[in-house]
């Protein structure tokens, strides 16, 4: 069976310590990879140094959090339903999922494409409270399961770039409204398999008066549970550590 399907969720210990933001030259910057490993374990995602403490026992991503769903009928190396919502992509596995969970969710966004916010995007409402949840899928350069390191730094940085939403909740609503908006546009399907954009909308006439939850999933299917090793959850964990102390 093709593994997994992991979920960073926004709590419990942060085995990295970001010590600096680093000021990179333009040249730098462009040439950057999304995620770079040093020899002591330190990591640099994005412009923010991570560094594993030195005097203490280092403590790994929690393997409990890792997901193993039934990937069978799903093509690994398909990452976007596209138009015509093919079922055997990961993407549509993830929204079928999701629509099996009945009520739970009020709208589910199919944000796919350049400039998204998430592949798919969940929003309920609970009391005065938004719950947004933010998947982002990866499909598989080998349509085996493994442990490859050029995948997970894909996933792991469209993922760290999932911060700038929360601070603007407002932002985040209405980038859901103008991709619905530009895609109808231009003749194609809706955005939203479940909900519409009044319930967006709803939202965003009184967004500062709700309180705001965000999780960022990652969907990678191509990742082994079970060949898991230590570089690879470190960087999950750097990524964790990066939204747990930006969005607490």
């Amino acid at each position: 069976m093709v593994e997994t399907f992991y979920q960073l969720l926004l709590s419990g210990e942060q085995p990295y310590h970001r010590v600096r933001h680093l000021e990179l030259s333009a040249t730098v910057y462009a040439n950057r990879r999304t995620a770079m490993a040093f020899a002591d374990g330190d990591m640099l995602l994005l412009d923010e140094l991570f560094m594993l403490p030195r005097d203490a026992e280092r403590s790994s991503f929690d393997l409990n959090r890792i997901e193993t769903p039934d990937w069978r009928g799903v093509d690994i190396t398909k990452e976007s339903q596209r138009d015509e919502k093919r079922p055997d992509s990961i993407q549509r596995r993830i929204i079928d999922g999701l629509l099996a969970q009945g009520d739970l969710h009020e709208v589910i966004v199919d944000d796919d494409g350049a400039g998204e916010s998430a592949d798919v995007v969940a929003i309920r409402l609970a009391g005065s409270k938004m719950v947004a949840e933010l998947y982002h899928c990866k499909y598989s350069a080998d349509p085996k399961a493994g442990a490859r390191l050029g995948d997970l730094y894909e996933v792991c940085g469209q993922t760290q770039k999932s911060i700038r939403w929360r601070k603007r909740p407002d932002i985040f609503l209405n980038h859901l409204l103008k991709r619905e908006g530009d895609r109808r546009s231009a003749g194609r399907p809706s955005r939203f398999e479940k909900g519409s954009r009044a319930n967006v909308v709803g939202w965003l006439n009184r967004w500062q008066k709700l309180h705001y939850e965000f999780h960022a999933i990652i969907v990678q299917p191509s990742f082994s549970k079970a060949k898991a090793e230590q570089s690879r959850l470190e960087l999950f964990s750097a990524t964790q550590s990066l939204l747990m102390d930006t969005w607490g």
